[in-house]
């Protein structure tokens, strides 16, 4: 590869490399913080509830591996969850640290009041330590509503 090219090809690459950092939270960490433990949609209730994990199994490289997020969006009754809400945003708050994920639906069952939805390749924090879990709930209109679990524990599995 000529001297020119060599150049073109780095200075690309170290474009490309400083445009993907992270940028901070698409909301502010004020505003995730404050969101409350029960959001009322429709007259139902709704609560959050988690599990995050971090795998340190054999395996796994030394340090383990990222960060699991599970949400589950529990709906008040016994009434089947509202196939119009749906969840588009997830952010785990360590501090003045935040992960912010697109969460996923694995279709893993769960039972009819609530759904679940993954985040996987979160960050190497400790097995042990307490965090905030925040989803975006939104419904077919676009109206957004911020749900939070507060003081939840990441857990280890070895």
């Amino acid at each position: 590869m000529s001297a020119k090219k060599t150049v073109l090809v780095t200075v690309c690459l170290f474009v490309l490399a400083c445009g993907s950092g992270p940028t901070g939270p698409s909301v502010p960490l004020k505003q995730l913080e404050g969101a409350p433990e029960t959001v009322v949609i429709e007259g139902r209730d709704f609560t959050l509830e988690t599990f995050l994990n971090r795998d340190f199994f054999p395996i796994c490289p030394p340090d383990g591996r990222p960060l699991i997020a599970v949400a589950y969006v529990v709906a008040s009754g016994e009434e089947k969850f509202p196939t119009w809400l749906d969840a588009d945003r997830l952010w785990v708050v360590n501090d003045e640290e935040v992960w912010e994920a697109v969460p996923v639906d694995e279709k893993s069952p769960c039972p009819a009041n609530q759904f679940k939805r993954f985040a996987r390749g979160g960050p190497k924090w400790k097995p042990y330590i307490y965090v905030d879990v925040i989803i975006r709930l939104v419904d077919p209109k676009g109206n957004t509503y911020l749900l939070r679990a507060a003081d939840q524990q990441i857990g280890l599995s070895r």
